[in-house]
């Protein structure tokens, strides 16, 4: 779910052995990301670290679930933190490599900037409806969270 174009991929490459099997990689990628009501994005995971940054547009709720699937958190990505509001948010996050994620929305739309480092690849990129055994202990444990599948 979401549109996104990838708006900066450096010319710096930084070898990274194991990662996948390119010898090398961009620093860095960065994405503008778009979400509107009704088109979330789906459960997914990059096998590298992802900083996340909200650029403008409603709150963005944030969903992810640690690699071994022992745990859940939202984080609500906006403009500012407000303290004393039913909404608490801060314009930045860092996602974890590995960790299962998903976002939507909380109003029209949403947008933000994915940086992710080393540079993204395709390849270091699961959605978790392809991986049969994780989707069902996924399922198991985070019934509440499959709306996102």
């Amino acid at each position: 779910g979401g549109f996104f174009r990838e708006v900066h991929r450096s010319a710096l490459t930084l070898p990274h052995p194991g990662l996948d099997r390119s010898p090398s990689r961009p620093a860095s990628t960065m994405i503008e990301f778009l979400l509107v009501a009704g088109n979330p994005s789906r459960w997914h995971r990059v096998r590298t670290e992802e900083i996340w940054l909200h650029l403008e547009g409603a709150p963005l709720a944030h969903e992810s679930v640690d690699p071994a699937l022992d745990a859940h958190t939202t984080h609500v990505l906006g403009p500012a933190r407000r303290e004393g509001e039913s909404l608490v948010s801060s314009p930045h996050l860092v996602v974890p490599a590995n960790a299962w994620q998903a976002a939507r929305t909380t109003g029209e739309h949403s947008l933000v900037a994915c940086i992710v480092a080393p540079g993204f690849d395709f390849a270091d990129f699961a959605l978790l409806r392809e991986e049969a055994k994780t989707l069902a202990t996924f399922r198991a444990r985070f019934p509440s969270l499959t709306d996102l599948i």
